[in-house]
């Protein structure tokens, strides 16, 4: 199905229990933060004002409850749709089945000629100058494909949805408007009765039709184990559902007391090095100061187990010196949609830097510790947003949060794959501990560490990290 037959399709009225219109609007929200978050090079800034919707497909592993039969526009039997006033969301519901925590492993015998296997992945040179052409196929178990990611993979430009069956298998292809390899065209397989869900990415570059083809020839094979800690990580079949949200193009909307491009902070959002500052996390508190920050050229020191996902998102874009290669960007001016003609590589350095946390709760905590980074524009002694921000589109490593967390505590299983920057604090426990971010090195003296809304209550605040001009 293309656009138009996907907006042709949800006309119908749709009606649904309270329970899960909650759960649904929940994921709205969701939706409605991670779009605005790709409009910035860093993700998950809070205040934007107005801004224009782009059509595209957020999968997220949602927790909800289908209480009664959504309209439906899809074929097969897992997909289907409902909508609100602004988005589209899609559900791949598969609540009928028991959730499976078996390992599986996945052997690829068929790759179209000249790709050689790095990292799991599949590799050749790729129709344009510096972009490989790219093949990453794997397996997961419905518990994990369920919750991977932090409950979130975006797909943006989305032209196409087809639906068929291959192997036996359902399957769900997505496919992007052409940008002559920059972008991975996702496809989802559901094998419901062995448990497991095989993912697709190929460049565009590669055909669908042959993209069928290697598919065809994924051979998935159960270990005999199951994931590290399942027992404790259990869910009810009814969390196995998740949502495929289509933000509408053109739709110019107010939000709150948000910003975007070129809008001005408001005042008392930037905090300086050595500042405490108090977030509200999981019932409790816990009070972090920015102890200091520096570039360094090379990872090379720093111990890789303390990395997200070394091996698969780290390795394979590193320098045998620790650097980072180049990557592949394209500018978006005034939060305007990206252009793939307007594609250009950038270089990146690492930013160290060193945190103190003191849990000020009179109870223990399990907390997330992520931050990201965040460019701003200083104009005398105002703070704005960057009216030209970049969205990465080729050969990067991904960099919503720290790619470095020293403190780490989760490394096996779905707690590791999910929750690698959350971890213990007990009542009055001081901690210290070092992040690696990733910059832009043409946005060096603008960067500050950026503090997530829900640290603070939906507010959005910045530590000027001593690096700016």
């Amino acid at each position: 199905m293309n656009e138009k037959e996907i907006k042709k399709g949800l006309r119908s009225d749709i009606v649904l229990s309270e329970q899960v219109e909650t759960k649904i609007q929940g994921a709205y929200q969701k939706v409605r933060e991670e779009s605005m978050r790709k409009k910035s090079e860093q993700p998950d800034f809070t205040f934007i004002k107005r801004r224009k919707r782009r059509f595209a497909v957020i999968a997220a592993a949602a927790m909800l409850v289908m209480g009664t039969t959504i309209g439906t526009v899809a074929s097969n039997q897992f997909f289907s749709f409902t909508k609100n006033d602004e988005e589209i969301l899609g559900v791949f519901n598969l609540e009928g089945y028991e959730p499976c925590y078996d390992i599986f492993d996945l052997e690829v015998t068929y790759l179209p000629e000249g790709y050689e296997e790095v990292g799991g992945k599949y590799r050749k040179d790729g129709p344009k100058p510096g972009i490989e052409s790219v093949i990453t196929p794997f397996v997961e178990n419905t518990a994990v494909w369920a919750s991977k990611n932090g409950g979130v993979t975006e797909i943006w430009n989305v032209e196409t949805i087809e639906e068929t069956t291959i192997n036996g298998m359902d399957a769900y292809i997505f496919t992007k408007k052409a940008s002559h390899g920059s972008y991975f065209n996702p496809m989802f397989l559901f094998n419901m009765e062995e448990g497991y869900v095989i993912s697709l990415f190929t460049t565009d570059d590669i055909s669908t039709d042959e993209a069928k083809k290697i598919a065809e020839g994924l051979k998935v094979t159960n270990t005999g184990e199951k994931e590290y800690g399942w027992e404790q990580h259990q869910y009810e079949t009814k969390d196995l559902i998740q949502m495929i949200a289509y933000n509408v193009d053109s739709v110019e909307t107010e939000e709150g007391e948000a910003l975007s491009n070129g809008d001005v902070l408001p005042e008392g959002s930037i905090l300086k090095l050595q500042e405490p500052f108090c977030a509200k996390v999981e019932e409790g508190e816990i009070e972090f100061t920015v102890e200091s920050a520096k570039y360094v050229a090379s990872c090379k020191e720093y111990d890789p187990q303390f990395f997200v996902n070394y091996e698969e998102e780290v390795l394979p874009y590193l320098n045998e010196d620790g650097t980072v290669k180049p990557y592949w960007r394209q500018p978006v001016y005034e939060g305007e949609n990206p252009d793939s003609s307007d594609e250009e590589q950038a270089e990146q350095i690492f930013l160290e830097v060193k945190m103190r946390a003191k849990n000020i709760s009179e109870k223990d905590l399990y907390s997330p510790f992520y931050f990201g980074m965040q460019s701003l524009e200083k104009v005398g002694e105002e703070y704005r947003m960057p009216r030209t921000t970049y969205y990465p589109v080729a050969d990067y490593i991904l960099n919503e949060f720290q790619v470095y967390f020293d403190a780490r505590q989760n490394f096996e299983g779905i707690t590791g794959q999910k929750q690698a920057l959350w971890r213990n604090i007990k009542a009055d426990e001081e901690l210290n501990f070092t992040m690696l971010f990733l910059v832009d090195k043409d946005q060096m003296d603008r960067t500050y560490l950026r503090i997530p809304a829900e640290y603070m209550e939906g507010n959005q605040y910045f530590v000027d990290l001593g690096l700016s001009k």
